[in-house]
């Protein structure tokens, strides 16, 4: 019987198995890199937006909290100006013409004068029961920077939202790369080239798939 060269005939097998797990170990390597790095970019660009998303929040309060405040001044010098005119109308109707211009000329603001002049200048028919009107060219003091104000809190108010969604975005794209980060991980560990090329063939998927999602999201500029 004629002997067979066992170690020679399962040299070739051997080789094949050396250059698969090479091919393998590299695809891991590189895979690992392209994942740490685009999981510390997302992680990054999170923060990022997460900061943008606090600005935006605390220019909107304090947007609204100045909105507030030029509110109540205005209606309080509304009711002072309104308190002013009832006044002036009174002694008008008494005929105490001396008074009455007292009260006009020195104690009315500049722009209850100018509204109680064309007020006055106004058919009786067609006039309104005071002055205190934008159909006279009076205008509440402080109203249209508080209306200002509160358009501007509610556009930043828009912006964090939009910010913070973004961020949440990244968050969730470094979760899925932490969890392609794993599985590719834990194939280097196999001796089973088979398994641990479907855990490989697993993470890349989810990896592209992540980062071509990730890459429809705007980015913020650190600079």
């Amino acid at each position: 019987m004629e002997d067979v060269d066992v170690s020679q005939s399962s040299r070739p097998e051997v080789a094949a198995d050396s250059s698969q797990q090479t091919r393998l170990e590299i695809a891991t390597v590189v895979l690992l890199g392209l994942v740490a790095l685009v999981t510390a970019w997302a992680a990054f660009q999170a923060s990022l937006w997460s900061g943008v998303s606090l600005d935006f929040y605390a220019q909107a309060d304090t947007r609204q909290q100045e909105a507030s405040f030029l509110r109540e001044t205005s209606t309080a010098l509304s009711q002072e100006d309104q308190a002013v005119f009832i006044e002036y109308l009174k002694s008008a109707r008494a005929g105490d013409a001396r008074l009455a211009g007292i009260i006009k000329t020195e104690i009315m603001a500049k722009r209850l004068r100018d509204a109680v002049d064309a007020w006055e200048r106004a058919p009786p028919a067609t006039r309104g029961v005071t002055p205190l009107s934008d159909v006279y060219g009076y205008i509440v003091p402080g109203k249209p920077e508080s209306v200002r104000r509160l358009e501007e809190s509610r556009s930043s108010l828009g912006l964090a939202r939009e910010a913070n969604t973004y961020g949440d975005t990244y968050n969730l794209a470094a979760v899925l790369f932490a969890g392609a980060l794993f599985l590719v991980g834990i194939s280097s560990t196999l001796r089973l080239p088979r398994f641990r090329a479907a855990l490989l063939v697993v993470g890349a998927v989810i990896f592209l798939t992540t980062a071509g999602w990730m890459a429809t999201v705007a980015i913020q500029n650190p600079f």
